[in-house]
């Protein structure tokens, strides 16, 4: 099993399809990106399936600087949370729950991903916009 220390959890504009209409504006959709000894992979879960991605070994701030260039609404921190063993979830944010190893049932939306990580020590990337503009 692959052992992850770091995330970084980024948040868009765009919605998956079911996602309810009165999702909180720049929080349609999340994924996920997990540091490994072996570098960056990222876990995005779209309406077709999981999109993983394995990208080299960056800084963290660097990485996720990028994608707030890009619009995203970022978080980052240690990846300090236990996984349980089981199958996926289908969804974006229940397979983001499942890799960040986040076991409430109180978080089911994008934005309440984001508050429950702003709340558990995840710092917000530099140069983003304000997520509620």
């Amino acid at each position: 099993m692959i052992k992850f220390d770091a995330f970084i959890a980024c948040f868009s504009k765009e919605r998956s399809r079911g996602t309810p209409p009165l999702i909180r504006r720049n929080f349609g959709h999340c994924f996920v990106i997990m540091r490994s000894a072996r570098g960056w992979t990222c876990f995005d879960p779209r309406n077709s399936g999981l999109v993983k991605v394995h990208m080299g070994a960056q800084q963290q701030t660097e990485l996720a600087a990028v994608y707030a260039r890009y619009g995203h609404v970022v978080l980052y921190g240690k990846s300090a949370l236990r996984r349980r063993q089981g199958r996926a979830p289908k969804g974006c944010v229940p397979v983001c729950k499942y890799l960040l190893g986040i076991h409430t049932w109180r978080v089911q939306t994008p934005y309440q991903l984001y508050c429950y990580l702003r709340l558990h020590g995840a710092s917000e990337a530099l140069g983003q916009a304000h997520p509620y503009v």
